[in-house]
């Protein structure tokens, strides 16, 4: 794995992790809100749908991380080929 291609998989790896711990964020504010005498029907469904956004997110960068983590340099070319 070159050094940009390291740095770039660091980098999905550092933005996978944000996502998880907002993720983990929102699933608390939901169990809060839920919690409540009169929980706001409102908030927790903007809640979930954040929280299904970012599910779906994380989903698409986990997907790019298995994708840089299996591309390799081509011998000779400098191009990635899949393995």
């Amino acid at each position: 794995m070159t050094d940009h291609a390291r740095e770039g998989h660091h980098a999905m790896s550092f933005r996978i992790e944000a996502i998880a711990r907002k993720h983990r964020q929102i699933d608390q504010e939901i169990t809060q809100e839920s919690r409540r005498p009169l929980p706001d029907a409102a908030v927790l469904q903007r809640l979930k749908r954040q929280k299904l956004q970012l599910k779906d997110e994380m989903a698409r960068h986990e997907g790019l991380l298995r994708t840089l983590s299996r591309a390799t340099p081509h011998p000779g070319t400098g191009l990635i080929a899949a393995q």
